[in-house]
């Protein structure tokens, strides 16, 4: 198969569609500055700067070993069924992080990053994000704490640091990290041997705008207002959006499917709000288990794209930029990818899972259907797999493929099953990762060590080569060496090993030329967008 297919590739900066120029995998799903997010009250280190300063102690915001630390219990509570542990926390280089199970410490440093670049990554949509729930439980100032302002400051961060990587390079535009504001810009950083970056946001109050009915009288005015703040996004830079995140706001639902949301249908506690369900959000639902979901009773959010979502999706569509499909309802999937068959328009779903290969409590209206799968397939449209795909409870069978040697957590044989029925639904598309590095996601963990021990033929070896053709050895920081095998995926400078582990553990028929080809598929997608706008 070659990189992409050939009717997706109509310009490749005049390249040819198999030049090795363009060979290159693509994240599609990357929140580099979500330090300075959430107030500045989440995520410790800074991506820019010497390890020592930039990722020293972490103790000045989690407190003496995490003991402060309320999102990382959180979500190890969530996610993993495990206690808060003191051993991700520290001093880097004395502490264990960066580490696979730790969800508040910098992972995207500048180091890291470049390693990745060096081992194929040749494009990252940099996601600035934001919760304004979180800012204010985890008791940010108050002006720290809208969505805008928090988004504003990690856009101006990428600028900033493509000027240090361009000064650190000798001069303006010598550095390997460029932020793309066009296809063609895109084209020449890959075959440059470059980061393409596309700025983008996902915030859960896109504009302000929170989950309130628009009146009438008022339509008219929203959407003046609407069109003016998207076109200073966009002069700024922006894109990539995603026009929800957790739960209802001004354009549409949200996908029913953490322990952010209550369903507001339901007792307060009940078999759809059980024990632990936070709830900031709230939504209204409806039995969907006639599409075969099983989370908290099977239910769905019943609320789907607004009308001034429907503008929104519009004034997207008009300026070429791109949005995300994941974190939507079913309901709002359904309308938006309706109106992209009306434009022929192509979709994204940047850090996806499909309901198909997800088993008990991880079927839930967040996962892709089959059904949807085709739609995306139909306009030529690319999906990012998120790398936490479940650990042996969550993953189910597909076509008779039964991954073997799953644990307790999510390992690189969830991904790569997942990769395998990616690329079987969109047979000739791109399929890229959406790795949510600083985005509170699940990682995958290490196949040996652990007290269990993967197939010892299965191993990564070191050095490897990656889809560059540069041989990469073990990652080290300081003393510490980092080995995939026995540590997990530790930081972004790991994706190389994580996509060269693929192949170790996949089925035999595995072809990984469409992630291979994942960046340059992306942007012939971003110039389609173009072309349909």
């Amino acid at each position: 198969m070659p990189l992409c297919n050939l009717r997706l590739l109509p310009t490749m900066g005049g390249m040819e569609p198999g030049s090795p120029a363009l060979r290159g995998f693509a994240d599609l799903h990357n929140h580099q500055f979500a330090d300075l997010g959430f107030g500045r009250k989440a995520v410790w280190g800074r991506a820019l700067g010497p390890v020592e300063t930039a990722l020293g102690s972490c103790s000045p915001l989690h407190g003496p070993f995490g003991s402060c630390d309320v999102v990382d219990a959180m979500v190890r509570l969530a996610y993993l069924r495990r206690l808060p542990s003191p051993h991700t926390h520290g001093k880097i280089g004395r502490a264990r992080w960066p580490s696979w199970d730790t969800f508040t410490h910098q992972s995207v440093h500048q180091d890291w990053l470049r390693r990745a670049v060096d081992g194929g990554l040749r494009l990252m949509v940099m996601l600035a994000l934001n919760d304004e729930w979180l800012a204010r439980t985890l008791r940010a100032p108050k002006a720290d704490r809208p969505d805008m302002v928090n988004v504003e400051r990690q856009l101006q961060a990428a600028y900033d640091f493509q000027d240090a990587i361009d000064a650190d390079a000798g001069g303006e535009g010598l550095g390997w990290y460029r932020v793309v504001h066009t296809p063609a810009e895109a084209w020449t950083a890959i075959a440059d041997g470059k980061l393409a970056v596309v700025l983008g946001v996902e915030v859960s109050a896109l504009f302000g705008m929170h989950a309130e009915d628009v009146a009438p009288a008022e339509l008219d005015t929203r959407v003046s207002e609407l069109e003016d703040a998207l076109q200073a996004w966009y002069d700024k830079g922006v894109r990539y959006v995603f026009p929800v995140h957790f739960g209802d706001n001004g354009f549409g639902g949200g996908a029913f499917d953490n322990p952010l949301i209550r369903d507001m249908d339901s007792p307060w506690l009940s078999r759809a709000n059980p024990p632990l369900t936070l709830g900031p959000y709230r939504v209204s639902t409806v039995d969907g288990s006639a599409h075969g979901l099983r989370y908290r009773g099977g239910r769905r959010n019943r609320t789907g794209l607004t009308g001034l979502g429907r503008h929104l999706i519009s004034m997207l569509m008009d300026r070429g930029m791109l949005f995300d499909l994941n974190h939507m309802s079913l309901q709002m999937r359904d309308e938006v990818l309706f109106l992209c068959e009306e434009r022929d328009y192509p979709p994204v779903a940047g850090h996806s899972a499909f309901l198909d290969i997800c088993a008990g409590n991880r079927r839930t209206e967040a996962h892709l259907t089959s059904a949807e799968l085709e739609r995306i397939r139909a306009l030529n449209g690319m999906l990012g797999m998120i790398l936490g795909q479940g650990s042996k409870h969550d993953v189910a069978p597909w076509r008779g493929r039964e991954p073997s040697r799953l644990r307790s957590f999510t390992t690189s044989r969830a991904l790569v099953h997942a990769y395998e029925y990616a690329v079987a639904a969109l047979p000739g598309l791109p399929v890229a990762i959406g790795s949510d590095l600083n985005g509170f996601a699940t990682l995958p963990g290490p196949r040996f060590g652990g007290g269990s021990r993967d197939d010892d033929a299965t191993r990564l070896p070191y050095p490897f080569q990656g889809p560059s053709g540069v041989e990469l050895d073990r990652s080290t920081i300081g003393d510490r060496v980092l080995d995939l095998n026995e540590d997990g995926l530790c930081h972004v400078g790991m994706l190389p090993d994580l996509v060269a582990d693929l192949s170790r553990v996949g089925s035999p028929s595995l072809d990984l030329e469409p992630l291979h080809g994942s960046a340059a598929g992306f942007v012939a997608l971003w110039e389609r967008a173009r072309v349909a706008r």
